[in-house]
């Protein structure tokens, strides 16, 4: 059996916060608390990170998601950006 966090919507009280942001904040202390938490698995949509984003932050989050985070992502032909499913092993962010 695994345990897996579902993330909705990933909000930071700040004008100034952008995708960038959001993503080194899920990557450096979301993802690692949640496996110190016991949990296997986190998911979310694209939309969770960057709801509204320009095109250049939804590029800037691919881009990451691609890169600089261990995930599986799937994004049907029929579906938007923001439907975009990603899944994050934890084991990846062992402490």
């Amino acid at each position: 059996m695994s345990r897996i966090a579902i993330i909705d919507n990933l909000f930071v009280n700040s004008e100034e916060a952008t995708a960038k942001t959001k993503i080194k904040l899920l990557n450096e202390q979301i993802l690692p608390y949640l496996y110190d938490r016991g949990f296997d698995y986190a998911a979310f949509l694209n939309a969770s990170i960057c709801y509204k984003g320009s095109r250049l932050e939804q590029e800037i989050t691919d881009d990451a998601f691609e890169n600089e985070m261990p995930m599986t992502r799937e994004i049907g032909e029929l579906e938007s950006w923001g439907e975009g499913v990603n899944l994050v092993d934890l084991e990846e962010y062992e402490s």
